[in-house]
């Protein structure tokens, strides 16, 4: 590991609910479709705006409206976040602990009827 970036996301950290949704299937038995088991636990995290670096580097995948998620453990990008009175759904994933200390996720907010 070459940088320690715990101590800077530990600084910005929120505890927020985050939702994960197992996957359903097809019981082999009798044929008949199981729904995947919804699950909610508080997990911290840093839930920032996407900055203009970060919108201009993406090339367009990544908007002012996105919000980036810097963790210390490893979130599953099938879930969501309860944040700002809104749900946002995890969108794609970075594993920089080959450098640092740290997972980074995008986060879109979901839309309202």
């Amino acid at each position: 590991m070459l940088y320690n970036f715990a101590g800077l996301i530990q600084k910005y950290e929120v505890s927020v609910p985050y939702t994960i949704e197992t996957a359903g299937y097809r019981d082999p038995a009798t044929g008949r479709w199981v729904d995947g088991i919804k699950s909610t636990a508080d997990r911290l995290m840093a839930v920032l705006p996407a900055d203009k670096q970060a919108v201009y580097e993406s090339g367009g995948r990544i908007t002012s409206a996105n919000r980036i998620i810097y963790s210390r453990s490893a979130l599953d990008v099938r879930g969501s976040i309860l944040f700002e009175g809104a749900r946002w759904t995890i969108e794609t994933y970075g594993d920089y602990t080959t450098y640092g200390d740290f997972f980074r996720y995008v986060a879109t907010r979901e839309a309202t009827a």
